[in-house]
């Protein structure tokens, strides 16, 4: 979060404060997408919710899924282990958890809301090895920073994430890349020892983009990035600092064979913690933070 760049003048300083909103949401109950009915070829697949009481998917069609108001973590308690894991809390039961709150048992229903999809399989079978769970945060917002080793992120949703470490690259690195060439029959090769810096900040500093395997697959791309033309070079570039950067955008890579959005940080089978997780609290200005070590709540 305090590693951006920033250069006033002939003075270079190489953090800055940086702080974010964190919020809930508290409007649409599903997704947007109604799909249509399900034994439709683009429906089969999916399991879908009724558009209304009544309402057949067979029939009408329905949504995917509905929409989380904030997150949760859990510890889930299993035969052999525990883990730590983020869990959506739906916006359909908002109402219900914000009157449980204000009588003093939010974790109780709260508790009661989440366990099917955490003790139980979609065929309503208990999934193998899984004993229990326990409430260990009970509403977390999102863009929550999260440090879990030498990884820092914000909470996007229960599935998505995105980097909380700003890149910072070299005088040289920033030169080439604002393109201040010295020699123009020399950009290749500068283009290429940017690359390279790039590929070794990677590996020191952010471990976050093993996720989709995107750190391997920047070291694969460098021989496809040596065949570029040199503007080619420069927009790559350009399309992976996006991806790395300190924020959800992501880059377009199909050039050096990165066929998904590069940053894009998502698991699909849910984000887990390990037990060092820390939630850091920021005040609105950044001057201040609260650190919170998950095992500890």
């Amino acid at each position: 979060m305090k590693q951006a760049i920033l250069r006033v003048g002939s003075l270079s300083y190489k953090y800055m404060l940086v702080s974010r909103d964190t919020t809930t949401k508290n409007q649409e109950m599903f997704g947007m997408t109604i799909y249509p009915r399900a034994e439709r070829d683009i429906a089969k697949s999916r399991k879908l919710i009724e558009k209304r009481k009544g309402f057949s998917t067979d029939i009408y069609g329905g949504y995917t899924g509905t929409a989380a108001a904030y997150m949760a973590i859990v510890r889930i308690n299993k035969t052999k282990s525990s883990q730590y894991k983020v869990i959506a809390v739906p916006m359909t039961k908002r109402a219900i958890l914000n009157k449980a709150e204000k009588e003093g048992n939010y974790e109780k229903i709260l508790k009661q809301i989440l366990s099917p999809s955490i003790l139980y399989n979609d065929k309503g079978k208990r999934k193998a090895g899984v004993i229990s769970f326990d409430i260990i945060k009970g509403k977390v917002p999102y863009n929550q920073v999260v440090q879990d080793g030498n990884k820092k992120f914000l909470l996007k949703s229960a599935i998505y994430l995105c980097n909380a470490k700003q890149l910072v690259l070299s005088e040289e690195a920033m030169r080439v890349i604002t393109g201040h060439w010295l020699d123009s029959d020399k950009q290749d090769q500068e283009l290429l020892d940017v690359y390279d810096e790039i590929l070794e900040k990677i590996d020191r500093y952010l471990p976050l983009f093993d996720i989709r395997d995107f750190r391997n697959k920047l070291h694969k791309g460098r021989e496809k990035f040596l065949k570029l033309n040199a503007e080619d070079k420069f927009k790559a570039i350009i399309q992976i600092l996006k991806g790395l950067h300190d924020n959800s955008d992501t880059g377009e890579l199909k050039d050096i064979g990165i066929t998904v959005p590069f940053g894009q940080l998502q698991n699909n089978s849910g984000i887990t913690l390990s037990s060092d997780t820390i939630l850091v609290y920021q005040s609105p200005t950044g001057l201040f933070e609260k650190r919170v070590k998950i095992s500890s709540l």
